[in-house]
């Protein structure tokens, strides 16, 4: 099935739990839903239920998505919750501007309190055909990185020569 990123919902992903990228004939990014398992979720998005701090399970989608022990999963990964009507992005660590003040307006789309939505925990093991380190995680509060703009585009530009040659993301 072939569907318009904007468009894509929760239920989309309670019936195809990861999605890829695939051509564009317009501005818009349309996505294609993938056979599970898969053996690489990089280009991908993948829908599942996660456990807020509060106890609440809520729909998240993540993307850039690595699992192994390196710096670039924890500072690349995207996670966007939904919030009943739209998708609100969770700052990432490598993310231009105040990451204090971003974390106070994705809390305040979401209804919750910082404490609430953080540590948050997910479990993809059902997506992926590999036992990877890290399908089962914990996500703390993110907190800005101290690295550079030329270290980040080296940690992506080392993370991408990694899942060419085969590693686990």
């Amino acid at each position: 099935m072939r569907k318009l990123l904007s468009l894509l919902n929760p239920g989309d992903f309670i019936d195809h739990p990861v999605w890829e990228f695939g051509l564009s004939d317009s501005e818009e990014l349309w996505i294609e839903n993938v056979d599970v398992p898969v053996s690489s979720l990089g280009g991908r998005l993948v829908g599942a239920l996660v456990t807020l701090a509060n106890g609440t399970r809520v729909f998240a989608m993540f993307y850039n998505l690595r699992f192994d022990d390196s710096d670039a999963a924890v500072i690349f990964l995207g996670v966007a919750i939904w919030n009943g009507s739209a998708w609100v992005h969770l700052p990432r660590p490598c993310d231009f501007g105040d990451i204090a003040d971003d974390l106070q307006t994705a809390a305040k789309e979401l209804g919750l309190a910082l404490s609430e939505i953080y540590p948050l925990r997910f479990d993809l093991r059902s997506v992926l055909e590999n036992d990877s380190p890290g399908l089962v995680r914990c996500l703390d509060l993110p907190v800005k990185t101290t690295l550079s703009m030329d270290e980040l585009v080296a940690m992506a530009l080392n993370a991408c020569e990694e899942d060419s040659k085969g590693s686990k993301t």
